[in-house]
């Protein structure tokens, strides 16, 4: 199952059409990036505090599911919708929106997927870039620009079909090292012994 959580916050991503995906979530305000996408969802939840009233409404008379929680919680309405997303059966699931918010809210939704232990099936697209959680490849185009960020400690980082291809590297977390690298072939190769990453690109 390939599912597509639309997130609040801005969007100008460029998503796949409706068809491509079994289920889709909109969280909150997130359903307004579907509506102008004119993807109807499956599921709608959140707190829905920020939602437009009148989306909402004509939404619940297309008999689409919604599943409100409190405004006081424990959890962000993103980390709702991802452990309801979990409990399916799921080969990946892309994430729209959360652009350009406050930088609270942006550090929120980067770590919760980072932590999450089905991170290596999540992509976030993010304007016109992609975020990915431990790949151990991406398809890219020539002489694109990527970064590689380091969660954790990184035992024996290994890159290739890049500019500055690495072999059996130890990266410390926060290094700058691994950013700003280019692709050198349409396939980069990564793999590590222990440790977590993201790619950008």
């Amino acid at each position: 199952m390939k599912i597509l959580i639309s997130i609040g916050g801005n969007c100008s991503s460029n998503i796949k059409q409706k068809f491509e995906y079994e289920k889709v979530i909109g969280v909150d305000s997130g359903v307004e990036h579907l509506n102008k996408f004119a993807i109807t969802p499956d599921l709608i939840i959140g707190d829905l505090d920020s939602i437009d009233k009148k989306l909402l409404t004509k939404s619940a008379k297309k008999n689409i599911e919604i599943i409100k929680y409190p405004k006081n919680k424990d959890q962000t309405d993103f980390e709702i919708a991802l452990d309801y997303a979990q409990k399916h059966e799921f080969e990946s699931i892309d994430i729209i929106g959360g652009e350009n918010g406050e930088i609270d809210h942006l550090l929120s939704i980067f770590m919760t997927i980072s932590i999450n232990k089905c991170s290596y099936k999540i992509t976030w697209f993010y304007g016109k870039q992609k975020i990915l959680f431990n790949p151990k490849s991406i398809s890219i185009n020539l002489n694109q620009i990527f970064s590689l960020i380091p969660l954790t400690n990184i035992k024996n980082l290994n890159i290739s079909g890049a500019k500055w291809n690495l072999q059996n590297k130890n990266i410390n977390f926060g290094s700058t090292s691994t950013l700003r690298n280019e692709s050198v072939e349409k396939l980069v190769k990564i793999s590590c012994d222990e440790g977590n990453y993201c790619i950008i690109y």
